[in-house]
């Protein structure tokens, strides 16, 4: 292709570029000033960031060492899909008045309210924007499709290339890569949060719109959201399983189905991002049975694979299967999340990654929200199913626990109907009331007290539940915590029964008062922490087969070290049992 066409269609891929880019800021702005805005807004901002994205990949074709020359002429004509792109994006670039136009020369917020209002006029322009839309959607399809058959030949090409391998590898060197590939294992995140579902919770999120279209690959990236202790972990191990169960029933010897979970965990201490990617990489390797060549001689080379060898790897792994689902949760828990952010983006918008349905949960952060907003379709976990899970919750916890037999019927229906409604969509608030409902005596008076003066938010939970903790047990508990954040900084591990009992019993030594319990086993342990920790089975793979199965302990939730590290605890009551700023 002349140098001259060459520049033309790079000048074009830019202004779409470019002009995505204002569009999405002016959606943004819309969208975060004014309340209850339209939703084609948000239509727009997710169809612009895809097309975006697209334009992004058609950015390499151009590069001088990349055979592309037919795909490009057949792009890139005056009628083209690439011309047809950014005489669509103008037209609608026209419809948003520039954000600083719309709040020039006001004061107040009210001010800005009314003259962004009043600059969008969006009644007047919704019909021209759809008919633009409609046409900025047809041509990312035709540029899409082209794309993908690009990539699916060169796919082919690279298949031709790897299955060859697997001829040369035995079980064992195949497992030996699938085992340097996982550095974090999440199974036993997966499997605890399994543990504490609660059956016929969270099946909103299957009946809701977004979940078919997910499914059926018309949404690639869902983002569940939702304030912390809104059992946003519970869910992601519900959908996970689901997921599973669905590609099981599609998967046969023609078509796979592929799915992983990855948990996010703040214990980890670390980037989630490379481990995340690795893990993928690794259960869909697993399942299909197969190890990309590339995969092979980056491990051969004993080098770690930076991000994008990984993401390629990913691609190629992908090939394997007619889809692939992936449930993330936590995206706030990594440390920092900065490039999983971008991993995220990539795998919800990369034209040659279309295969692969991405859901992933996490707390409404800014950094999180600027992301999200341009590659997913969001769901709030702040909505009344969320209520009647938790009252489901509530009424199975009654039903199994002894000491909720004692009290009379009456006040069992009125805890029912009150937590869930005071719960305000928190599941962990919930949990840590039924823990300390449950401690009191069976006396009408005293429940209907604890009832009626319920605390309003989890900082004034967790502030009653360090209050309430006996004077004699104050030294272990404080140790117990300490001891546990301990080892997750230091090891990035969760800490053993037996290690933390002994470590707790040295420390306090000559600390402890003649009248304090000493702690002996695991049941003393959870006692006298009550909902605070977490006591799980875990299973550790030494290799060769070799498998190990030990009782570790962990914080409870994520609020709970939160809570701890906090500045505003330090000055309260509870502050002896506060984490040192410097730690």
């Amino acid at each position: 292709m002349p140098v001259a066409e060459t520049l033309g269609i790079v000048g074009s891929i830019i202004a779409i570029v470019q002009i995505s880019k204002t569009i999405i800021v002016a959606c943004q702005f819309y969208i975060d000033t004014i309340n209850d805005a339209p939703s084609d807004l948000r239509v727009i901002l997710i169809e612009v960031s895809t097309l975006k994205g697209i334009a992004k990949s058609l950015q390499y074709l151009t590069k001088p060492n990349v055979a592309n020359s037919a795909l490009l002429d057949q792009l890139a004509s005056v009628t083209g899909p690439i011309e047809g792109c950014k005489k669509a994006l103008k037209d609608l670039e026209r419809l948003f008045p520039p954000t600083s136009v719309a709040t020039k020369g006001q004061g107040s917020k009210r001010r800005k309210l009314d003259a962004a209002i009043a600059a969008l006029a969006w009644p007047l322009k919704a019909g021209k924007a759809k008919r633009l839309l409609q046409e900025i959607v047809q041509h990312k399809t035709t540029i899409n499709l082209a794309l993908t058959a690009e990539f699916v030949q060169d796919l082919k090409d690279v298949k031709q290339k790897t299955e060859w391998i697997q001829d040369f590898l035995s079980e064992s060197e195949r497992n030996g890569i699938y085992t340097w590939l996982e550095t974090t294992n999440p199974s036993n995140i997966h499997n605890r949060s399994q543990r504490l579902y609660e059956p016929g919770t969270g099946a909103w999120m299957l009946r809701s719109s977004e979940w078919p279209l997910w499914i059926e690959g018309k949404t690639r990236c869902l983002w569940v959201h939702g304030i912390p202790g809104a059992g946003k972990s519970i869910l992601a191990s519900h959908l996970a399983t689901e997921v599973a169960k669905h590609c099981d029933s599609l998967s046969s010897e023609h078509a796979k189905f592929g799915h992983a979970y990855y948990y996010c965990y703040f214990g980890h201490n670390q980037d989630e991002a490379t481990h995340f990617v690795r893990w993928v990489v690794g259960q869909l390797c697993r399942q299909s049975g197969k190890v990309p060549k590339e995969l092979h001689e980056v491990h051969k080379s004993g080098k770690n694979p930076d991000m994008s060898s990984l993401l390629s790897i990913l691609g190629t792994t992908l090939q394997a299967f007619e889809r692939v689902y992936i449930v993330l949760d936590a995206v706030d828990e990594s440390k920092p999340r900065t490039e999983l952010l971008t991993v995220i983006r990539n795998l919800s918008t990369d034209a040659r990654l279309s295969s692969l349905a991405l859901v992933a949960t996490s707390r409404r952060y800014k950094e999180i929200v600027d992301v999200m907003k341009t590659c997913s379709t969001p769901i709030s976990m702040s909505n009344p199913l969320v209520q009647e899970d938790i009252g489901v919750l509530v009424r199975s916890t009654v039903q199994a626990d002894l000491r909720y037999k004692e009290w009379p019927e009456e006040l069992r229906r009125e805890m029912q109907e009150t937590i869930p409604k005071r719960a305000k969509g928190m599941f962990r608030w919930a949990v840590c009331q039924l823990d300390a409902l449950r401690r009191l005596r069976p006396d009408a008076t005293i429940i209907r007290t604890a009832l009626g003066n319920l605390p309003k938010t989890l900082d004034e939970t967790y502030d009653r539940i360090f209050l309430a903790i006996p004077e004699d047990d104050r030294l272990s508990v404080q140790h117990i915590l300490h001891w546990i954040l301990y080892n997750n900084e230091l090891f990035e591990d969760n800490i053993s029964v037996r290690t933390l009992l002994a470590a707790v019993q040295n420390s306090s030594l000559g600390l402890r008062s003649p009248e304090a319990h000493e702690i002996y086993d695991m049941e003393g342990l959870q006692e006298c922490c009550s909902c605070l920790i977490s006591v799980d089975r875990e299973r550790l793979d030494l290799g060769g087969g070799r498998r190990y199965e030990r009782n570790v302990v962990s914080f409870a939730h994520y609020t709970v070290k939160e809570y701890l590290e906090s500045s505003r605890v330090a000055s309260k009551k509870v502050g002896y049992f506060a984490f040192a700023q410097e730690h």
